[in-house]
């Protein structure tokens, strides 16, 4: 149980919670580490009863947010690899990023459904491996930002860094292979 009241041992005073229903103190499981989050959440309850406090508006939240952050982590994905899959092109058929974004979701269900837990742990694993060389790379690319920013204020107009005037990619199979994919998908209609 969470303390509410002024605990004291001995005379000294260890733990005084002046808010009621709110204390910083939870428990942690960790052979449970699927619910350390809702633990810190319902921390914010009374200890008798998590129907009452700030825990159940707080877990609901956290769920919300945590869905709005999948959804658009997604779509950003979708975007890059539909922009990559059209060669650089910015006029696309929106049934391309919805069939990028119907295969990731596929793929990473799969992946989840085939390995169970272990699959979710080295999932999470590879994230926090490869994420350490792409924030040297981040800090590498903060030189070539400044660059850009030197020279544009040399230039001073910015007419040569519309995106109108930049050339897209360019792949010798019928503009790229992906077009066919394009053309398959968008039932002929390309952009």
């Amino acid at each position: 149980d969470v303390p509410q009241e002024t605990l004291s041992q001995d005379g000294t005073v260890v733990f005084e919670n002046h808010l009621l229903g709110v204390t910083p103190v939870c428990q942690f499981d960790s052979s449970q580490s699927n619910t350390a989050a809702f633990n810190v959440l319902y921390s914010f309850s009374f200890p008798d009863s998590f129907d009452t406090g700030f825990g159940p508006t707080l877990s609901v939240l956290f769920i919300i947010s945590l869905a709005i952050y999948f959804a658009t982590s997604s779509d950003s994905g979708s975007l890059i690899v539909d922009h990559l899959a059209s060669n650089g092109r910015k006029n696309h058929h929106w049934i391309q990023r919805l069939f990028w974004a119907v295969t990731e979701g596929a793929v990473a269900t799969a992946l989840l459904s085939a390995g169970g837990e272990q699959a979710l742990q080295a999932v999470q694993a590879a994230s926090i491996v490869c994420g350490l060389p792409f924030c040297f790379m981040l800090c590498y690319l903060l030189q070539s930002i400044e660059l850009f920013c030197r020279e544009a204020l040399i230039v001073g107009d910015g007419h040569d860094y519309r995106l109108s005037a930049q050339s897209t990619f360019s792949v010798p199979i019928y503009g790229g292979i992906f077009n066919n994919m394009e053309f398959l998908t968008s039932a002929g209609s390309v952009n």
